[in-house]
């Protein structure tokens, strides 16, 4: 009662996004980001969930999506 929340006004550190178009699972393509050192979690078989850290800067997320972006072209599971 009397609480709103407007989602566009809410600013997060939170990315999920889905993977099914790729081929890969999400368990199985965060296991191997895990081999990489990028800890993500699968949320279902197709979606994963990225959480940055305030110790994690620019470098470190465009290091973690060109390592997804590689894995994704190289090879399927």
């Amino acid at each position: 009662h009397g609480i709103a929340v407007k989602p566009e006004d809410i600013e997060t550190n939170i990315v999920i996004f889905d993977v099914g178009g790729t081929g890969w699972k999400a368990p199985a393509l965060t296991a191997k980001l895990m081999e990489s050192g990028i800890r993500m979690g699968a949320q279902s078989e197709t979606r994963i969930r990225a959480v940055t850290h305030m110790d994690v800067d620019r470098a470190g997320v465009m290091e973690a999506a060109e390592t997804i972006a590689r894995l994704v072209r190289a090879q399927r599971p």
